[in-house]
Parts: structure tokens; sequence; C-alpha cells
């Protein structure tokens, strides 16, 4: 050790030099990650963290890297180690009249209800530019197979912008920890819709504050997917209507990534040196908390139906009519109507592609 005044014989002047800290025990014991490094005289109870790092108290020596480095400031202090708008473990959840944005980002609710209106402002231009573009190429090309033709590559190339649109868009969410240029962040933060989840779009922090958590949300999401499909199956099922499956199936596609990222989300949590653990996904949520078990179940039936029996579905869909798909007439089959969203883009002898599609995503 070093003494904290030169010169001074008393023991009780006695520091721990950088590099170290006194454990509480007497001794000076070697820093870890995430602890300053050119600070002389560190405690247990004083420890500086470096930006990005969190603990869980002033006693404890468990400093972990932070889920979203930004969050966390530092400091000496574990009651001010957070940024403004964060609290909790990691610094990961919001106090009240904050909202986390798509980058795991406290911001005021002010700031994420205009962001709110600025989505749907471009999600209806979105919208718009879609019907206006099938309108201008049935007017000017007309219905006839010239006109098909082009219209189909324009609906292709628009599920290929928005499959790559997702990846891009959930980002964040999968890799948070990951520093994006400033530019691009940007980006990403305006094809959040793209995820086509509501409840990233709509601040539901500043709507319904701490009720709204991770496994409400999760129910919310899974299980208007279900009904909105079951509906649509019913009615062109009852009425006769292929594109109404085309419907169901268009909707599986879009909102499968989000719901699987979602739906895993239900399992790990992490657990603290002073005996708590809580969800991963969603950190106000307690791991020990009686009922944990029931949710648990609720993941593995929703991964069962969605990333694994969603995907199984469209391989049967396909498989028990490949044979007309490898016809040279399956655009005029009737039978393949309501599975034209899985097969159009491919190539006869392709039919398959969209599961592999599927699985890559």
């Amino acid at each position: 050790g070093i003494t904290e005044n030169p010169g001074t014989t008393s023991v009780s002047s006695c520091i721990c030099p950088p590099r170290t800290y006194d454990d509480g025990k007497g001794s000076c014991v070697p820093i870890e990650e995430g602890m300053r490094d050119d600070l002389s005289g560190m405690s247990l109870t004083s420890l500086t963290l470096e930006e990005g790092f969190w603990r869980t108290d002033a006693t404890s020596s468990d400093v972990r890297s932070c889920v979203t480095p930004e969050a966390c400031v530092g400091g000496n202090d574990t009651d001010t180690t957070c940024r403004d708008g964060h609290t909790g473990p990691y610094c990961a959840l919001c106090v009240d009249e904050y909202n986390l944005d798509p980058f795991m980002l406290c911001q005021k609710c002010s700031s994420s209800k205009r962001d709110l209106i600025f989505t749907a402002v471009v999600v209806v231009l979105v919208v718009l530019t879609f019907f206006g573009l099938n309108h201008f190429v049935k007017k000017k090309l007309g219905r006839g197979k010239r006109g098909k033709e082009i219209w189909k590559r324009c609906k292709n190339g628009v599920k290929i912008l928005f499959a790559s649109g997702q990846i891009t868009a959930s980002l964040p969410n999968v890799m948070p920890q990951v520093s994006l240029p400033e530019n691009f962040e940007k980006v990403v933060e305006k094809t959040q819709f793209l995820n086509v989840n509501l409840f990233t779009l709509v601040p539901m922090g500043c709507f319904a504050g701490s009720r709204f958590n991770f496994y409400t949300k999760s129910v919310a999401m899974t299980m208007l997917v279900i009904i909105l499909c079951a509906v649509l199956v019913l009615l062109a099922f009852f009425r006769k209507k292929p594109h109404l499956y085309t419907a169901a199936i268009a909707i599986t596609y879009m909102t499968l990534p989000t719901i699987t990222t979602t739906v895993f989300g239900m399992f790990p949590c992490d657990e603290f040196d002073n005996g708590s653990s809580f969800l991963r996904s969603d950190l106000s949520i307690d791991c020990n908390a009686e009922g944990r078990g029931a949710w648990e179940l609720y993941g593995y039936l929703m991964v069962a139906i969605f990333p694994v029996g969603v995907t199984l579905l469209y391989f049967v869909l396909l498989f028990r009519m490949r044979d007309r798909l490898r016809g040279d007439d399956r655009m005029n089959d009737e039978r393949l109507r309501g599975l034209v969203f899985l097969w159009e883009p491919y190539k006869k002898e392709y039919w398959w592609w969209e599961v592999f599609e599927t699985l890559r995503r």
C-alpha cells in the first residue's frame, strides 16, 4: 500500500495504490474489468466504475458490463451511476415519464410521442405508395400478361426489401452492445415499423407504465396474430376466398422474426450477488416470483407455435402441392392461389425455397 499523505507514518493513512482497492478486509486486491485503474485509495464501498459498467450496491465487488453501455455513466455512487431517466439492474429500466426507445435508451415521453406521430405518417405513406403503384401498373400496363409480370416483380422486390429491412431494424435487440454509426442509428430507428411490433412503435411505458411489462407484451403480441390469422382462415374457408389464406400467411411472414425474438426472451434470467434474479428481457420481472413456471410454459408453447410451427406449416403446405408447383401452368392453378405468397417469387424447381428463407430470417 501507500500513504494518503507523503511522509506520514500512521497506519490509518495507508491506502491502496492505483489498480487495486481495499476489499474491506484490510487487503489491497487487484481491480477487475470496469473499475477505474488510475485512482488510488479506492475501497469496496467507494469503488469508481468506468462508463458502461454497473454493480448492485456499494458492498458488491461483482462489476458487470451494462446491456446498453450508454445507460451507465459510471462513478462511485451506486445511486447515480445510471443515465438520466434510467434505473434498476444494469440501468436498463426507465423511471416514470420515460420510455425505452428501440436502442434501449430511456427517452422522455414527449419525445417518444413525437416519434410515434412521425412513424405513423411514414407507415401511411408506405401503404399509399404500395397501393398507388398497384393502381399505376394496372392502369398503364393493363391486366394482361405484361402488366401481371411487372406487378409480380414489384411485389417480389418489396418482399425482399421488407425482409432485409427487418433484419436491419432488429439489430438493436439482437446485438444491443454493438455500437452503430450515428447516421445508421437514425435509419434503424426510422425503420422500426418493419418489425411489425406495435409495442415498439407505441410508447407503452408512457401510457401504461410498469403495468405493461414483457409478459403482457408477449401475450398481446402472440394472441393478436393467432386470433387474426384464425379469423382470416375461417373466412377464407367458409366464403371460398383464397386470397384470405394468402393474407394470413403474409401476416405470419411479417411478424415471425419479431415474435420469435420475443418468445425466446421469456427464458433467460440474470442472477446477482445479492440473491436476486431478473428476466434479461425485462429486468423489472423477478424470476424468483410466484407464477414464473406458468410463464415459462407459455413461452414453450409459443416457441412450438411460431418459430417451429409456422416454419413446419410452410413446408407441409408446399410439400403437399409440390407436383402442382412444378407444373408449367401453376400461375393459373386455382388450388395454388392461397399459397401464392410462399412460392411466386421462386422458380418452379425451387418451390421449397421460402422454407429456407424463413429459417434464415
